[in-house]
């Protein structure tokens, strides 16, 4: 089994379907939209979309971006009717379930337990997810993306009846009895931004976890992050466990200084391949004590990072001590790492190579959380 060049690069995982990864809603890309919600005029608010995934859905996920006046809501599963509109018949036998809200706060993804699951659901088949008031009315505001890549068909609001608006998407999703999780959009509870340097005491060294599932090559990483103006160096090193492998220099005036959501790559100076079994590590850190930041999305539950570009495969890293710098140049010790599988920092490998002998589920996983360039 040998390694074959896949035309180009691939990056992994997939830094644009990560971009709109932003939750407050003073940003325009996670945010409160008053055309998602349920009010006393919006009485139900429903999500055209087609099942990721076969199985049996137990639960509905969504991002409750805006609370005024908490009452219970349900949720349900429905067809379609002629017109693409919910059609008030339930799909696979599921039943509606219902979410009290008064002690739920705002800006965090919740889970509405259907009343009887949807059985044996069709992947690629269309359905509504529909919300509405369980009876007395109040006024929320769901979560929506106006860029997120993962497309919802469209979302329909009903006030005398139904009418579609496609100005944004809401953040939605299934949970399955399997324990797993499926969406149109990343599932996202809230962001935490990291900014450290040499002298951090905490950690100075933050990055993601990568566990590949068939060989591949490894020419370089992208990130999204800020450098603070110096001309000191900020180094992107890749570990094999906690043995550096290679690493790239960057020095911080060149970089990326004021964006903390641009994408930028930086190449190693050898490849270097990675084998199934291994864990991986790709993480950032500074030779002064100018920071280093980067922001950080969270899920509230490890599982919700299926919905996200790398799925389970890769998570934020960390550690303290790994690094020391002498004439500019890093050296290598052995602390240990750190790892939260509830977050993903917004930074990538871009390989040149993929074993040619994987194939199966292991190549299908690995190109759904990249992207051929």
């Amino acid at each position: 089994m040998a390694l074959q060049s896949v035309g180009k690069q691939l990056f992994w995982p997939d830094p644009y379907a990560m971009a709109p990864w932003l939750v407050p809603a003073s940003n325009p890309l996670f945010s409160a939209n008053a055309n998602y919600g349920l009010t006393a005029t919006n009485t139900q608010q429903a999500v055209i979309m087609s099942i990721p995934k076969s199985g049996n859905i137990t639960d509905l996920m969504f991002t409750l971006q805006g609370v005024t006046t908490a009452q219970d809501i349900t949720g349900i599963i429905q067809t379609l009717d002629s017109s693409g509109n919910p059609s008030g018949t339930a799909y696979k036998g599921c039943t509606a379930g219902t979410l009290a809200l008064a002690s739920l706060s705002a800006n965090t993804v919740l889970d509405l337990t259907l009343g009887t699951q949807a059985t044996s659901v069709v992947a690629g088949d269309l359905v509504a997810i529909v919300f509405g008031w369980s009876s007395t009315q109040g006024s929320i505001l769901f979560g929506s993306s106006y860029s997120s890549p993962f497309s919802t068909t469209y979302e329909t609001r009903y006030t005398s009846s139904w009418s579609s608006r496609v100005a944004a998407r809401m953040a939605v999703g299934f949970k399955y009895d399997d324990g797993s999780y499926a969406s149109q959009s990343q599932l996202i509870s809230t962001t935490v931004t990291y900014a450290y340097n040499n002298g951090t005491g905490t950690a100075n060294e933050y990055g993601n976890l990568f566990l590949p599932l068939f060989k591949c090559q490894v020419i370089g990483c992208w990130y999204a992050g800020v450098f603070a103006s110096s001309t000191s160096h900020v180094v992107a090193s890749l570990y094999n466990g906690t043995t550096n492998m290679t690493y790239g220099l960057q020095v911080a005036n060149q970089a990326q200084s004021s964006n903390l959501y641009a994408i930028n790559t930086l190449y190693f100076p050898t490849p270097q391949t990675l084998t199934p079994g291994s864990s991986y590590y790709l993480a950032f850190t500074s030779e002064s004590t100018n920071n280093v930041t980067f922001q950080s999305p969270q899920v509230a539950i490890s599982g919700q990072l299926a919905t996200w570009p790398g799925g389970l495969n890769v998570y934020l890293a960390k550690r303290l001590g790994g690094v020391t710098w002498s004439g500019g140049a890093p050296t290598y010790g052995g602390a240990a790492w750190t790892t939260v599988n509830t977050q993903i920092m917004p930074m990538g490998l871009i390989l040149n190579q993929l074993d040619d002998g994987a194939g199966g589920t292991g190549l299908v996983n690995l190109i759904d959380g990249g992207l051929l360039v």
